[in-house]
């Protein structure tokens, strides 16, 4: 039963970590981009750029967590299995 779970949170981390690597962190630096023009052209406020730079390192700090949590799950189901399944 252990294995099943610990191959699921395998499944869960690795799988989503390559979409969000090419998909998430671009998308806010390119929403970013486009608040920092607005703002410069007087279209967006100060606070309006802050909150974009703030989500854009928010979102960049969840792909980082979501990387680093790789290893562990596959330490997991290589305990769990007794060997290296996943290096």
């Amino acid at each position: 039963m252990s294995t099943d779970v610990d191959y699921a949170m395998v499944n869960c981390d690795l799988l989503p970590s390559r979409s969000c690597k090419s998909r998430y962190p671009a998308q806010a630096a390119r929403v970013r981009e486009t608040i920092s023009f607005a703002s410069q052209h007087g279209g967006a406020s100060l606070l309006d750029f802050l909150h974009a730079q703030q989500d854009r390192n928010s979102t960049e700090l969840n792909y980082l967590n979501l990387v680093g949590s790789y290893p562990t799950a596959a330490g997991q189901l290589n305990l769990a299995m007794g060997r290296g399944v996943i290096q």
